[in-house]
C-alpha cells in the first residue's frame, strides 16, 4: 500500500472527484490520512459513496488551505480539462449514492 500512496496525485477539482470509483475515493483518503489526522481512520469512514465524497472534500479543503499539507509531496491537480479546482461547491450530482464500498 505504501507504493501505492507514493505515486498517488490528489485530485483536487470538484469534476474528477465526482466521476470517482469508490475505490479510487478510498485511496484518495488513505494519501490524506497519511499527514492528516483529521481523516478518519477506515474503520470509522462511511460506507455510502456519498459520505466518501464528502470526508474526501473535508481533506482536500484542508490540503488546499494548507492545513494538511504533506512535506515536499507533489501538489499538481488532476487534469479535468479545465472545469476549475475550487472544491468547496462540490456537487454530488453524478455520484451513485447507492453505490457500497466493495470489499
Amino acid at each position: 500500500m505504501v507504493a501505492k500512496l507514493a505515486v498517488v496525485m490528489p485530485c483536487l477539482t470538484n469534476a474528477k472527484i465526482a466521476k470517482m470509483k469508490v475505490a479510487e475515493i478510498d485511496l484518495q483518503i488513505c494519501w490524506h490520512r497519511a499527514f492528516n489526522p483529521l481523516v478518519p481512520h477506515a474503520k470509522e469512514m462511511p460506507t455510502k459513496k456519498v459520505g466518501k465524497l464528502l470526508t474526501l472534500q473535508q481533506a482536500v479543503e484542508r490540503y488546499i488551505d494548507g492545513s494538511a499539507t504533506p512535506n515536499g509531496a507533489q501538489t499538481e491537480t488532476c487534469d479535468d480539462g479545465g472545469s476549475g479546482s475550487g472544491i468547496t461547491d462540490l456537487t454530488l450530482a453524478g455520484a451513485d449514492s447507492e453505490d457500497e464500498d466493495e470489499a
